[in-house]
């Protein structure tokens, strides 16, 4: 007798890369057998799968029971009992309908191991209070079922959270209105300013030193009094009373510039080149 272990192959591989993932996805949204949802749309498709191995659906079962609604991903609710009741953490999950007419309710116990058990209601008079019953669709069709479902949605997200991983029932999303995202306000930003730096005070002592040397620029057609108070005012602030000094030096004659000043005179040609 062999001791062979025979494994039978397996029509569809779980892709072992993304690559794979997609072309997977390719085939399976040009059929007409998926959900209109992902027909067509490959990407919507690898979303799906995703999301189908992180709960534990399988690809197939993964685009039968994730629903895209308001384009956001949801789990149609026989889906979502049958992953809380494959949980072993799962102990058992009761459901019942109570009372007739407006004073009918759906009662969804979910019992988890080792905690107290979740029990969540909602009612025909829930119902109204949000706007669903006698809404055109599943709730004027099937009135116990859409209970039914809120009931359910609302117990398994609160006992079974790792189970669902976030997912909303599809029966709950399809009764969201759907959210348009309006073009996002405009705020103008104003253009950075230059950092100001306080410039100190051109003192006295420094006029009476350069007086000699700006008198001869004048007097000889290299500068006019305008043009060294801004020179001297990129670097200092220049008081009313010395600006009048140096404007007056365009009226008195030319003087013997002092030895000494050279540097002075040098700086000032070096920033006459920079500035043409």
């Amino acid at each position: 007798m062999s001791n062979e272990i025979t494994v039978k192959p397996v029509f569809l591989p779980a892709p072992t890369s993304f690559e794979e993932a997609y072309r997977i996805a390719k085939v399976l949204a040009a059929s007409d057998l998926v959900p209109k949802d992902y027909r067509d749309k490959p990407e919507n498709c690898l979303v799906a799968m995703q999301w189908g191995a992180d709960i534990g659906l399988p690809g197939l079962q993964a685009l039968q029971n994730i629903a895209v609604i308001n384009g956001r991903p949801s789990i149609w609710g026989d889906a979502a009992k049958a992953l809380a009741l494959n949980s072993p953490f799962c102990d058992d999950i009761e459901e019942r309908i109570e009372g007739e007419g407006d004073a009918m309710v759906a009662v969804c116990i979910a019992k988890r191991k080792g905690k107290v058990a979740t029990e969540q209601r909602f009612s025909v008079s829930d119902a109204k209070k949000a706007g669903l019953w006698g809404k055109q669709g599943p709730w004027t069709s099937y009135p116990k079922r859409m209970l039914q479902m809120r009931a359910r949605g609302f117990a398994l997200r609160d006992a079974f959270p790792d189970a669902l991983r976030g997912l909303v029932l599809a029966e709950e999303a399809q009764d969201y209105e759907p959210k348009e995202m309006g073009a996002a306000d405009r705020v103008e930003t104003p253009d950075p300013q230059p950092r100001v730096t306080a410039l100190p005070e051109y003192t006295d002592a420094d006029m009476q030193k350069n007086i000699p040397v700006w008198r001869d620029f004048i007097q000889s057609g290299k500068r006019t009094p305008d043009q060294i108070i801004a020179m001297v005012s990129s670097k200092y602030v220049l008081s009313e009373d010395q600006k009048a000094v140096i404007r007056d030096l365009n009226l008195v004659d030319a003087e013997f510039v002092p030895e000494g000043n050279d540097d002075f005179l040098a700086g000032m040609e070096r920033e006459e080149n920079a500035n043409t």
